[in-house]
């Protein structure tokens, strides 16, 4: 099989990937990069060297879209589709079209992507396009549909064991509701139910895991627990992907604030009590007078 065409889009897209991090850069340097690189060069293509390909792209895809690279999402995606792949990555490059679209602003476009592989038969990508649906409708603030697409979500992965990482996605999500409804208890107590879950995917997954924390650390300050708050979104702040979220430093800044405006309640507080003590209290002085007759 030869094609100068996919022989290009593949070589400029595996150049534009290696910019995205030094994980990449790696990634061209490894012998897998080379072979494919001489293979397609010749213009030979084996089946197991396509399919060595296409997880390496997907990888990249799942890379750029935790780092919110929409130019990088599109060309990925439009590698995956050029290439004879089977069907599974041809859901895998939708999806993260879709994505990439979205976050370059043609949301119409990438939304109408996301339900054609919705409506797909179930797996790993119908299932993150369900998920993806859901946080499209949350944005809109109907939170009711938002909750049932996230249901849905959660219970098709959870139909399937390999699904794990789109359940997890879909349940942080449906706390993440609950907090914006006002129920933060049962947002704590449902986010810090998933901990073990997001620590499992987060070394697949990682820019997951620090959004969770994001969000863990929202929900824990509004039921008061700063000192916690604190030290969760300092982790996520910490984060190679930081960057690519402001949100979680304006989480920061915002239990900070909290934690000042707490503590100096704290200190008026004692200040007031001491002084009303001392109004209260009898001095030495009053107690050595001397009733004389």
């Amino acid at each position: 099989m030869r094609s100068a065409g996919i022989d290009k889009i593949v070589i400029e897209t595996l150049q534009c990937a290696t910019g995205l991090t030094n994980t990449n850069q790696q990634l061209v340097a490894s012998p897998l990069y080379k072979q494919i690189s001489a293979q397609i060069v010749r213009g030979f293509y084996t089946e197991r060297l396509l399919v060595d390909l296409g997880d390496k792209l997907v990888g990249l895809a799942e890379h750029a879209y935790g780092l919110r690279q929409g130019d990088a999402l599109v060309k990925l995606s439009q590698t995956l589709l050029a290439l004879p792949l089977p069907s599974q990555y041809q859901s895998a490059a939708r999806f993260f079209l879709a994505l990439g679209l979205r976050r370059r602003g043609q949301q119409e476009v990438g939304n109408s992507v996301l339900e054609r592989v919705a409506s797909e038969p179930q797996h790993l990508y119908s299932a993150r396009a369900l998920q993806s649906l859901g946080g499209v409708i949350q944005d809109l603030g109907d939170y009711e549909l938002a909750l049932k697409v996230y249901s849905k979500a959660a219970r098709c992965a959870g139909e399937n064991g390999r699904l794990a990482s789109a359940s997890v996605f879909a349940q942080k999500n449906i706390a993440t509701i609950h907090g914006l409804k006002g129920d933060h208890q049962r947002a704590v107590a449902e986010l810090e139910r998933l901990t073990p879950f997001v620590r499992a995917i987060g070394p697949i997954h990682p820019h997951v895991y620090y959004d969770y924390l994001n969000s863990l650390a929202v929900e824990l300050a509004n039921v008061g627990r700063l000192e916690e708050a604190a030290g969760t979104a300092r982790i996520a702040i910490s984060s190679p992907f930081s960057a690519a979220y402001p949100e979680w430093k304006e989480t920061y800044n915002e239990i900070a604030l909290k934690q000042r405006r707490a503590s100096h309640s704290i200190v008026a507080v004692r200040w007031a009590t001491a002084r009303t003590r001392r109004i209260e209290e009898p001095t030495s002085d009053n107690n050595n007078l001397v009733q004389l007759t």
